[in-house]
């Protein structure tokens, strides 16, 4: 049994951790973590363990907040359900932090059943989190379903929970183009934090609305706005990363890059000491834009190969999750399938042995049928299955294509500014590649474009390749008169990489006048794409040994596509002499689509 003094004990930590939360909830961190770490000293208990992991979570600093959370649950009984709930809420808002939101709503609706069961005093502030969580996951008439929810659970007294609410009620307005509802969301938020001298809630509200008046292009206000964040001392981290950067994409806006410059600068300085992944990547293509402006290439390249560079991982990240998961999926159907067979290949053992003399010839009939009916079921599952394997597939394969092709770009500019020093050139060299780069990020998502689409990114293509040649190269476009390009389809980037081998391995190692001539005709269902040019050719290629990844990439793609569409494809290469010239001729041909 617990003595009296162990119990009286455990009875004070327990008081004095409830004091803890107190002040954590009232943003009073410097107290509670001077209480915090005086408790420390004394004790190892789960719910000691919780009040860091709350502590930190309420901080902006996920990693130690997930730590102490994941401590205290393991140490748990499971027969305390209130503590477990406790606990999965702050895990939740951990997993927020982090952008790993399909944890985070686990957690939530873990919370969420417990407090139900209970009716707890915290079911308000639980229904305010799963609001939260399921506007991130775009899911927006859910997440309002249960903001309403939660007004009729916060106590009046809870400001703080009662002000988030309404931030992120117009939040969800705002993602669905609301904007006057939520515009008045904003305003009751600030006014309640203003009554009741809720100083968190002003700064958080200022900032807000700072961002509010950038997205309506009103630019000197969201200044002036996101300035009082700035230089407010009790403004957080995240509130003044915020501001600074909305102040910064201001001055980029209205074309006074010297003055963005700072703010960007500081704004990235926050968010990397946060570790807040997606925002430095916009900061970097913030930068990227206002050194450009400012005439500082090298900067300019810099940053934006630093932001090419985060958002790729993320794509990759992304593509390789659903891939995975889409694989597992796919194995754990085909051991369902087995299993159901083999219970199916059972049962008509177990009946043709009762029946042997009665109904021997119904048996096998009946058997004959359902192995017909589950190998058919089952091999339409696997194709299901396999399918979406290849789509994704195919997504991966571009997202190595467009690395490959965007780093080679990336460094025909490097050499223009460092080995040429041409700024003219470098500038002209930035303009069509950002432009271009547009143009792969808003396809580089979709399975299909339109062959107007691809043809127009190659022509922005040659332009830029066509500056790297000191001869003159003359490239020619022949479109088929009865192609409409502007419904046939075609995956993404499928003639960029043999565009890009005419130039690398035939047309600018041969150090004289080139031509290169592309033609689109249909012939019999099939697209036929030929791209031809004058220089070095096959020979010089095979020479050197080289292996073409952008070759092997595309013949994955074809067959990929061949698999998809249960049609043929194919590429061939070949030479052909015309009016004196060699050409190298390289053929695609694809299905219409």
């Amino acid at each position: 049994m617990i003595s009296l003094v162990v119990f009286t004990a455990l009875l004070a930590q327990t008081n004095d951790l409830e004091t803890i939360r107190e002040l954590i909830n009232k943003h009073e961190f410097d107290s509670a973590k001077h209480l915090l770490n005086a408790a420390g000293n004394n004790s190892n208990s789960p719910e000691l363990d919780y009040t860091f992991g709350m502590y930190f979570m309420k901080r902006n600093l996920p990693d130690s907040a997930l730590f102490y959370g994941e401590k205290a649950l393991e140490k748990t009984p499971s027969s305390d359900s209130s503590l477990v709930a406790d606990i999965q809420n702050v895990l939740g808002g951990c997993y927020y932090q982090k952008a790993d939101y399909s944890k985070s709503l686990e957690s939530y609706l873990a919370a969420a059943r417990f407090y139900e069961e209970e009716n707890s005093d915290k079911l308000g502030i639980i229904y305010v989190n799963l609001g939260i969580i399921l506007s991130a996951l775009e899911r927006f008439e859910e997440s309002m379903e249960y903001q309403r929810k939660a007004f009729d659970y916060i106590p009046a007294d809870d400001i703080q929970s009662i002000f988030f609410n309404l931030v992120n009620l117009s939040v969800n307005h705002r993602r669905m183009e609301q904007m006057d509802s939520s515009f008045i969301y904003l305003q009751r938020a600030l006014q309640l934090s203003k009554d009741n001298e809720f100083k968190p809630g002003i700064i958080q509200a200022y900032a807000s609305l700072a961002n509010m008046h950038l997205r309506n292009q009103e630019y000197e206000q969201a200044i002036d706005m996101a300035e009082s964040v700035l230089n407010d001392e009790e403004s957080s981290d995240r509130a003044k990363a915020q501001a600074a950067y909305v102040i910064a994409s201001a001055y980029n806006e209205l074309e006074q890059p010297y003055k963005a410059l700072a703010p960007a600068q500081e704004s990235l300085r926050i968010v990397e000491s946060l570790g807040m992944t997606g925002l430095i990547a916009s900061l970097h293509e913030l930068l990227y834009e206002i050194e450009l402006k400012s005439k500082n290439y090298q900067a300019a390249l810099d940053h934006y190969t630093i932001y090419h560079s985060i958002e790729d991982s993320i794509n990759r990240s992304t593509n390789i999750k659903q891939l995975n998961e889409l694989e597992l999926q796919y194995e754990t159907e085909k051991k369902d399938n087995q299993i159901q067979f083999l219970n199916q290949e059972k049962s008509l053992a177990e009946l043709e042995l009762k029946q042997r003399n009665f109904q021997l010839y119904g048996s096998i009939v009946l058997a004959i049928v359902l192995i017909s009916f589950g190998l058919l079921y089952f091999r339409q599952r696997t194709l299901r299955s396999q399918l979406s394997i290849d789509q994704l597939n195919q997504k991966l394969l571009k997202s190595q294509l467009n690395p490959h092709f965007l780093f080679n770009a990336l460094n025909a500019i490097q050499q223009q500014i460092l080995v040429e020093n041409d700024k003219t050139k470098a500038a002209d060299y930035l303009a069509r590649f950002s432009q271009m780069t547009r143009q792969i990020l808003e396809t580089n998502r979709l399975e299909l474009v339109t062959l107007e689409e691809e043809i127009m990114l190659l022509e922005n293509y040659v332009e830029l390749q066509k500056l790297r040649s000191s001869n003159t190269i003359t490239v020619t476009i022949n479109v088929d008169d009865e192609l409409e390009i502007d419904r046939i389809k075609i995956p993404p980037m499928l003639t960029q990489p043999l565009v890009e081998n005419a130039f690398e391995h035939g047309l600018l190692p041969k150090k004289a006048e080139g031509n290169l001539i592309i033609k689109f005709n249909a012939s019999e269902h099939q697209l036929i794409i030929q791209i031809m040019d004058d220089g070095d050719g096959i020979n010089s290629q095979k020479k050197e040994g080289h292996t073409s990844v952008s070759k092997q990439v595309t013949m994955e793609r074809l067959q990929l596509l061949e698999k998809q569409t249960g049609k043929k494809s194919s590429l061939n290469f070949s030479r052909n002499q015309q009016d004196l010239h060699t050409f190298t001729v390289v053929t695609l041909s694809i299905p219409l689509l």
